[in-house]
């Protein structure tokens, strides 16, 4: 049975890797609120009523954890270059695959890019695509900020929070 969307009720949580525009509208059918990561593309065409938020986090934060999820994951084609390599020598001889990182997810959730992108390159790509894609979204929150949103976004919404006390962050 179905739970009716947006009710008072404390909403079911689901996490997924959402990989297609199918996944996305029966995650946003049947769950008030879900995370994931999102494959090129997903947000295309959004359903309906969706709501978007992203969680960025501070870039050099962001660079540094990118790094260390090579280093622990052995199925990412850099995962051997990341071990065998020291850490300054590797990020000047691929850091660009996380330069912006979070802005290429953002943008390519939301658009894919075509042939004719890759041709005029990743940064002609955001730069024309960026604004847009954060005109889609409902909320933008820091990392370290998250535990600050879910009371506003709970008064917001007026919804109550599970859990007053619990710390996301």
């Amino acid at each position: 049975m179905r739970k009716p969307k947006f009710s008072n009720a404390i909403p079911l949580v689901m996490q997924a890797d959402i990989l297609d525009a199918e996944a996305l509208v029966r995650l946003s059918a049947e769950h008030d609120f879900f995370e994931g990561h999102l494959a090129l593309g997903t947000l295309s065409d959004q359903p309906p009523g969706l709501r978007v938020m992203t969680v960025v986090r501070d870039p050099v934060e962001q660079i540094i954890s990118h790094y260390r999820h090579l280093l622990r994951e052995p199925r990412n084609p850099l995962s051997k270059l990341a071990t065998a390599m020291r850490p300054t020598a590797f990020l000047e001889r691929f850091g660009a695959e996380m330069w912006n990182f979070q802005a290429r997810c953002l943008v390519g959730a939301m658009r894919r890019p075509e042939i004719a992108d890759h041709y005029r390159g990743t940064e002609f790509w955001l730069l024309r695509h960026l604004e847009m894609s954060l005109a889609r979204l409902q909320w933008l929150v820091p990392s370290e900020k998250i535990d600050e949103f879910c009371l506003l976004w709970a008064i917001e919404e007026g919804r109550p929070l599970a859990q007053q006390n619990l710390r996301v962050n």
